[in-house]
C-alpha cells in the first residue's frame, strides 16, 4: 500500500476512481471530504449495523472468526467511509482491512455511489442514500439525514465553483 498524506493526491485518487466508475468526480470528492476529512485511515464501527453479507462464508475463506468478520463488516473505511458489508456486496473478497488502501476504498466507494446515482432520480436523493441506505423524507419533506445532505451539497457547491473558475486544474 502506498502511504499518502497529501490531500491533493487523495483527491486525485477519488477523482480517478469516480471517472472509472462513471460518477461525477466532484460529487465523490464532496462525499469524501464530509465522510473522512481526507483521512485515508478513517474507520468507524457502527454498533447498530444489521446488514451483513454472509460473514460465515468470508470468515471461513479468510481464516478468521465469524465474529471478526461480522465486526469488520459493521465498520466503515477510508476516504468515503464505505461499509465493509457494502464492499462485500460489490464483490470485495479480501480482508476488509485492505479498505484502508485509498485506491481500493475509492474504487469500491465510487462503485456504490454509481449504483445510487443510477437508482435515484436526483443528486440529493443519491447523497441521502449514500449516507442512509436510501433517501427517506420526514413528514416535513426534509431528508432524515438532512444535515448530512446539506454538508455534502455545501462542499459540492464550493468544489464546482472552484473547478468552474479554473482553479481545479493541476
Amino acid at each position: 500500500m502506498v502511504m499518502m498524506s497529501n490531500t491533493h493526491d487523495l483527491m486525485k485518487i477519488v477523482e480517478t476512481a469516480a471517472v472509472k466508475n462513471g460518477v461525477d468526480p466532484d460529487l465523490a470528492m464532496a462525499i469524501a471530504s464530509v465522510e473522512s476529512s481526507w483521512d485515508a485511515w478513517a474507520v468507524r464501527f457502527e454498533p447498530n449495523w444489521k446488514y451483513f453479507k454472509t460473514p460465515e462464508v468470508y470468515a471461513k475463506d479468510l481464516h478468521i472468526t465469524v465474529e471478526t468478520e461480522t465486526a469488520l463488516q459493521a465498520c466503515s473505511y477510508g476516504l468515503m467511509q464505505i461499509m465493509g458489508s457494502v464492499a462485500r456486496e460489490l464483490g470485495f473478497t479480501k480482508s476488509l482491512l485492505q479498505l484502508a488502501d485509498p485506491f481500493i476504498a475509492a474504487d469500491f466507494s465510487t462503485r456504490k455511489l454509481a449504483t445510487l446515482v443510477k437508482k435515484h432520480p436526483t443528486e440529493l436523493d443519491a447523497i441521502a442514500a449514500y449516507n442512509a441506505g436510501k433517501p427517506r423524507l420526514t413528514e416535513a419533506g426534509k431528508y432524515v439525514n438532512q444535515g448530512y445532505v446539506d454538508k455534502v451539497t455545501k462542499v459540492l457547491g464550493e468544489l464546482r465553483v472552484f473547478v468552474a473558475a479554473g482553479k481545479g486544474d493541476s
